[in-house]
């Protein structure tokens, strides 16, 4: 029911669940009568449940869903896309990384972009010495299978649009406003090679990143006559758990797309982002492609046979 990877670390439920399943536990484990119903039909039993084997606490599924349950949607991909970009390091561990390592302050506020109306709500909950945002970075997406266009799956691509473009806007036209007021900022949106291209199986994702390219293009002609900053980044091939989401959660899948040739990391992005953000503030670099070496476009690269 909950998935595992090699190593043991908890894996968030998959695009099919649903939020009531995290809800479901916290629920059963603070001994409530009235839990909801797991949305597959099945209850575990008590003895099934041990957070202590999920690598998770109650204080901090408390705080993944310390917002109003009636907003969040009836599926995962929000908390979903949250994971991904943290691999397997959950919240707290995650802000007491960074701010063991690098001596900043962190504040976690985790949500689903796709909801306009807990987007904003979220935000408005910020702190008032965090409420001025200087660097956007729209970094949610994702691609679900690799099917042809004509044999999709329309509730998939759904998720895709509005993740990777309606979320994008709705997060720009929440936080933009105040760049604009303060006179600073940068939006940085993450959109890709396959913006420029289409290729076989990929149609609606690159016609998901083809539009952040035209967002990007044209709030940049929209904020023209101010000192704001907008930069579209384009990976190639990055190895993340981005590629297991593509192949539906088969991992043997997405690690032999990557055989024969080394791909970037997600460290590589977030360099290239910090590149462009901390620029001098009369440079405004628009558009970054970066793939590996061996990678030429979308769709041609040399991957080395195994000898």
């Amino acid at each position: 029911w909950f998935r595992t990877d090699d190593e043991g670390h908890f894996i968030w439920p998959g695009f099919g669940d649903n939020m009531r399943v995290l809800m479901w536990i916290l629920d059963r484990c603070e001994g409530k009568a009235d839990a909801v119903e797991t949305p597959i039909g099945y209850e575990p039993k008590p003895e099934d449940i041990n957070i202590e084997g999920l690598n998770i606490d109650l204080d901090t599924l408390k705080g993944l869903l310390d917002v109003d349950k009636n907003l969040w949607k009836e599926d995962a991909a929000g908390i979903e896309e949250f994971y991904q970009k943290f691999g397997d390091k959950l919240p707290k561990e995650l802000k007491a990384e960074l701010e063991g390592a690098y001596g900043v302050r962190v504040y976690i506020l985790p949500f689903d972009v796709r909801d306009r109306k807990l987007a904003a709500a979220s935000l408005e909950s910020l702190p008032e010495e965090w409420k001025a945002i200087d660097v956007l970075v729209n970094n949610a997406g994702l691609v679900i299978g690799v099917d042809k266009e004509f044999e999709g799956n329309l509730d998939e691509w759904d998720i895709m649009i509005d993740t990777n473009i309606r979320g994008l806007l709705a997060m720009t036209r929440l936080v933009v406003p105040g760049m604009v007021e303060r006179g600073r900022g940068h939006i940085i949106n993450i959109g890709s090679i396959a913006g420029d291209a289409a290729y076989p199986g990929g149609s609606v994702y690159c016609a998901t990143k083809a539009a952040v390219k035209a967002l990007s293009d044209g709030l940049r002609i929209d904020l023209v006559d101010t000192p704001l900053r907008v930069t579209n980044i384009k990976p190639g091939m990055v190895e993340t758990n981005f590629t297991v989401v593509r192949y539906r959660g088969d991992k043997e899948a997405a690690d032999n797309f990557y055989k024969g040739i080394r791909p970037l990391t997600g460290d590589d992005i977030a360099e290239t982002v910090y590149f462009a953000a901390s620029a001098p503030a009369h440079i405004q670099i628009a558009e970054v492609l970066l793939m590996p070496t061996y990678q030429a476009t979308g769709t041609i690269s040399y991957k080395k046979k195994p000898e």
